[in-house]
């Protein structure tokens, strides 16, 4: 009989280490997506600033060069060229992330996630636990 205890006692141990290995797991899973796309999102904001500036020069060139009656073409084309490759990565960077969130919805499709995150949103909140956004209503 006593046994019998220690042996059922065992088993709930088990089950109970197994249960919470599983979600450890997934704990960390959660967490690594979470972090690779707040990496891409910081990459494509410091690419944001970064064709910011270029438009700023761009501007500056174009402007000047109407004042002096002089537009330099090839200065502005190789501005523009410059502006158009930082498009392109942050594009590319934009994609990984809608595929990121993408993969993040097709987890549990029916659970409504934050536009501006990915992240799943508890029932009738607000606002996003993750990021703070405001939910928005559908």
């Amino acid at each position: 009989m006593a046994e019998d205890f220690i042996n059922q006692v065992k088993q709930a141990i088990s089950q109970g280490v197994s249960t919470l290995s599983q979600g450890v797991s997934e704990l960390n899973s959660t967490v690594a997506g979470r972090l690779e796309m707040t990496k891409l999102q910081i990459q494509a904001d410091a690419l944001n600033r970064q064709m910011l500036e270029q438009m700023e020069k761009l501007g500056r060139t174009v402007y000047e060069g109407w004042q002096d009656n002089a537009l330099d073409g090839p200065a502005v084309r190789a501005q523009c060229e410059t502006l158009r490759g930082l498009e392109s990565q942050k594009t590319a960077l934009e994609e990984q992330i809608a595929r990121l969130r993408a993969g993040r919805k097709d987890k549990n499709p029916d659970q409504p996630v934050c536009a501006a995150c990915g992240e799943p949103l508890q029932p009738g909140a607000r606002f996003c636990h993750a990021c703070g956004k405001e939910v928005e209503r559908t």
